[in-house]
């Protein structure tokens, strides 16, 4: 599996690359990159899931813990993605309202204050 933690964006900010299928064999390890991401990097945290071509629950979940975790220490769960598929997804579960302020893009989003003064995605 590929996970691919970046540096930050910004300080205070976390970047996350999801694989490009986010199900059970990929989930748990992209769970422990991002929840090691905000407790290293910072309590916000960007998914970058623009790759991503398929998402079950599994990656749901995955999304989850990150968000209450991010909440948790203050801070927020950004994803971004070009899928239609991935959005619905995150739009049937629930998802996009628990994101803080609905917030994932199709390439690009408002970040944080702290990332806002450099490129993110």
């Amino acid at each position: 599996m590929a996970v691919d933690a970046t540096l930050p964006p910004a300080t205070g900010v976390s970047l996350v690359r999801l694989p490009p299928e986010v199900d059970l064999a990929s989930a748990p390890a992209l769970r422990d990159e991002m929840l090691a991401a905000l407790n290293r990097d910072g309590v916000h945290l960007v998914a970058d899931a623009l790759d991503v071509t398929f998402m079950d629950s599994s990656g749901i979940n995955a999304l989850v813990r990150a968000r209450e975790r991010a909440a948790g220490l203050g801070g927020s769960l950004h994803v971004v993605t070009r899928s239609s598929a991935v959005r619905r997804v995150l739009q049937i579960t629930g998802l996009v309202e628990r994101l803080r302020g609905g917030r994932f893009a199709r390439g690009g989003l408002r970040l944080p204050p702290a990332a806002r003064d450099r490129p993110h995605v």
